[in-house]
């Protein structure tokens, strides 16, 4: 596995990132904290390629051009995960960036990938000033569960540029 910074022309790489997951277990926010409950809830590979990556693209490349953060994962040549932190502290939030970007390909979730991914992300905010990140993050219970495994804790008050791109994210900060 090799970890590195990607170039611009290889930021279309992330169509290479495979998004299936079948989700049971999904976390909701109700009256100001959030519950887990039963849901089908899930991506499929398709539905990733179609409606997320053509946004992506564009945001990863943005954060690229403003010497942001983005840090990749590749596997034989290929790109299989992916982190990417924004260089600007958050208006409403002066001392956290926001992480924009975390993806790992299904297949090899659970390896670690996404721990150094993160870790990376954290060394790179940490280098600007920040005391922290903002993770917009799937409500899947899997995806939720790794960042409070982190340390991360419920946004107690939302950004509300990314709660308005993302408001069925839970939103989370993680300090440092």
């Amino acid at each position: 596995m090799e970890f590195r910074t990607l170039k611009k022309n290889e930021i279309e790489k992330i169509t290479e990132i495979n998004r299936d997951e079948k989700v049971k277990n999904v976390y909701y926010y109700e009256n100001g904290k959030i519950v887990l409950k039963k849901d089908d809830y899930g991506a499929t590979n398709e539905w990733w390629q179609k409606e997320e990556v053509p946004h992506i693209i564009p945001r990863i490349k943005k954060i690229f051009d403003n010497n942001g953060l983005v840090y990749g994962a590749f596997k034989n040549g290929k790109l299989v995960g992916i982190t990417a932190v924004e260089n600007r502290f958050l208006k409403d939030h002066p001392d956290l960036m926001s992480l924009d970007a975390l993806y790992v390909t299904s297949n090899i979730r659970g390896k670690r990938i996404g721990s150094k991914l993160l870790k990376k992300a954290k060394e790179f905010a940490k280098s600007k000033g920040a005391k922290g990140l903002y993770i917009s993050a799937t409500p899947s219970k899997h995806t939720v569960n790794f960042y409070f495994k982190k340390g991360a804790k419920l946004a107690e008050d939302p950004n509300s540029r990314l709660f308005k791109r993302e408001p069925e994210d839970i939103h989370l900060v993680l300090y440092f």
